[in-house]
C-alpha cells in the first residue's frame, strides 16, 4: 500500500527555523536588532508656569511600544531667561537629562527614559526653576537594540543651526529647534516631524533611522530667526567591546615658525582599532590670531574634534585631534599653523593611545576662566568610552578633578615651554553611561584654560 507524505509540515518546520535564525543572529542581516525612531506626537502650552503638569489625554493618550522614551522640550522664558528643567518625569519615573542649549530667552533640551515598559503613557511633569512663557513638547519612542547611552552629542545656537553627530549603523538620531520669531524650520539630513509656533516661540523636532551609519551634517535653518538653539542626539546598539585609553607622551617645542614637526612620537602599540588622540596647543605672545591648519600622524590626515580659543585676539588654540593608525608605534607629528604672517611663539602636544572608540567625539567643551583657580565643566561619555582633556594655564602647574591626570610640568618637562607656559592633560576609560559628569582643573593661578571631549567605544 502506497504510504503518503505532507510536505506542508516540513516547509512550516522551515521557515520556523529560519526565522529563529534571523532574530538570534545568523541568515541574512544578523547583529542587532536595528533601533528605530518613531515620532508619536507634539504638545504646547502658552501657559507661565514654574511646573507643567500634562495628562496623557494631552498627549492622545497613546499605548507606546516597550523601548527608550524620548522628549524633546523647546520654549521661551518668562520675566527671565530660559530654565532648563530640574526634573522630568513619565509616571513617577524621572527621565536623563541628554542635551540642553540655552539661547536668550530660548532653549531646547533633550530627555530620555531607557527601558520604558510597553503600556499607555502616564502623566508627564516638567519642573523649572523658575516661570517660563511657553514650551514645545515632541514624543518619541525609540524600539529595537539600542545602547542605554547616547552615542553622540550636538549643541548649537548658530545660524543656521548645525551639528554633525556620529550616527552609529542600526541606530538613530533626533533633533529639536528653536527661535522667537515667526518662522517655518527646514531640516537637512533629519526627516522634520514638528513645527509648532507658539506665543512668538517656535520649535520645530526631526529624526532619522539610519541602518548603515553616517556622520552626517544636519542643519535646521529658519526663515526668520532670532535667538535659535538647537540639540541633536545619536544612539546605536549596545557595546560588546570596551575601549582603553593609554598617555604616551607629551612633545613640544619653542621655536618661532609656522609648522612643527616632532620626529618619532611614541603613538602606543599597533591594533586595528587605534586611534591616537592629540592634545594641540599653540600660541603666540603677539597677539595675532593662529589657525591650526592641519595636523598629521605619520603622514595620515587627523581630524579635529574640539577647539577652544584663547584670548579675544584668538593668539592661542587649545585643540583635540584624532587619527586612525593601525600600524607602527612611532610616527612623525606635523602641526601647521597659520597666523596672518606672524609665526607661532610655540606649540606642545599630548599623545594617548586608544583602541576601540570612535575617530569622531561624542561630546564636547571649552572654558577660560580668568577669577578663580579652579573650573569644570560636564561631559556625558557613552558606557566603555573614553573622556581626554587638556590644560593650561600661565602662571602654575594645574591639577584635575573627577579625571586621571597623565600629565603636568612638574612630571613632564616638555609640558612647560618658555618658563611660564604649562600643559597638562588627562583621560578616563568609563565602563558605565556618565551623564553630564563634572570634570575639571585646579591651579594656583587665575588664568586656565581647558579642551575636553568624550568618545564612545567603536563596537
Amino acid at each position: 500500500m502506497a504510504v503518503r507524505y505532507s510536505i506542508l509540515p516540513i516547509l512550516v518546520e522551515i521557515l520556523n527555523m529560519l526565522q529563529v535564525n534571523q532574530l538570534v543572529g545568523f541568515g541574512s542581516g544578523g547583529g542587532a536588532l536595528p533601533a528605530t525612531a518613531s515620532f508619536i506626537t507634539s504638545y504646547n502650552t502658552t501657559a507661565n508656569a514654574s511646573t507643567y503638569t500634562i495628562a496623557a489625554s494631552d498627549f492622545g493618550s497613546p499605548t507606546l511600544e516597550a523601548g527608550k522614551l524620548v522628549f524633546t522640550l523647546s520654549g521661551r522664558g518668562g520675566a527671565a531667561s530660559w530654565n532648563t528643567p530640574t526634573g522630568v518625569t513619565e509616571s513617577g519615573d524621572a527621565l536623563t537629562k541628554i542635551s540642553a542649549q540655552v539661547s536668550g530667552y530660548n532653549g531646547a533640551a533633550i530627555y530620555q527614559l531607557h527601558g520604558r515598559g510597553a503600556g499607555a503613557l502616564g502623566e508627564v511633569i516638567f519642573t523649572l526653576g523658575a516661570e517660563m512663557g511657553a514650551i514645545i513638547v515632541g514624543l518619541y519612542m525609540i524600539t529595537g537594540e539600542v545602547a542605554s547611552g547616547v552615542s553622540a552629542i550636538r549643541e548649537s545656537t548658530a545660524s543656521p543651526l548645525s551639528g554633525g553627530p556620529v550616527i552609529p549603523a542600526k541606530g538613530v538620531a533626533i533633533g529639536v529647534g528653536e527661535t522667537e520669531n515667526a518662522a517655518t524650520a527646514t531640516w537637512v539630513n533629519l526627516t522634520e516631524n514638528y513645527d509648532v509656533t507658539n506665543a512668538n516661540t517656535i520649535g520645530s523636532g526631526a529624526s532619522v533611522t539610519d541602518e548603515s551609519g553616517s556622520t552626517p551634517t544636519i542643519t535646521c535653518t529658519w526663515t526668520s530667526s532670532a535667538n535659535p538653539a538647537m540639540c541633536l542626539a545619536s544612539w546605536g546598539p549596545p557595546s560588546t567591546t570596551a575601549g582603553t585609553v593609554t598617555f604616551k607622551e607629551v612633545v613640544s617645542s619653542s621655536a618661532n615658525q609656522a609648522s612643527y614637526t616632532f620626529s618619532s612620537a611614541d603613538i602606543g602599540t599597533a591594533g586595528a582599532t587605534r586611534v591616537v588622540v592629540l592634545y594641540v596647543g599653540v600660541w603666540n605672545d603677539g597677539g595675532s590670531a593662529i589657525t591650526v591648519t592641519g595636523v598629521t600622524v605619520g603622514g595620515a590626515a587627523a581630524s579635529r574634534q574640539a577647539q577652544y580659543v584663547g584670548h579675544s585676539s584668538g593668539g592661542s588654540k587649545f585643540e583635540l585631534w584624532t587619527c586612525a593608525v593601525a600600524s607602527g608605534t612611532s610616527a612623525d607629528i606635523i602641526v601647521s599653523t597659520s597666523s596672518g604672517g606672524v609665526v607661532c611663539q610655540m606649540c606642545q602636544v599630548g599623545i594617548w593611545d586608544c583602541k576601540g572608540i570612535l575617530t569622531t567625539s561624542c561630546d564636547t567643551d571649552g572654558i577660560h576662566n580668568t577669577s578663580t583657580t579652579s573650573q569644570s565643566t560636564t561631559l556625558s561619555c557613552p558606557a566603555n568610552g573614553v573622556i581626554i582633556m587638556g590644560g593650561y594655564s600661565t602662571q602654575s602647574a594645574i591639577g584635575f578633578t573627577n579625571i586621571t591626570e597623565d600629565y603636568d610640568s612638574s612630571t613632564h618637562a616638555s609640558a612647560n615651554t618658555e618658563g611660564s607656559n604649562y600643559y597638562s592633560g588627562a583621560s578616563e576609560a568609563f565602563g558605565t553611561d556618565q551623564v553630564d559628569r563634572v570634570v575639571g582643573m585646579t591651579t594656583s593661578s587665575e588664568q586656565l584654560w581647558m579642551v575636553s571631549a568624550s568618545f564612545g567605544p567603536s563596537a
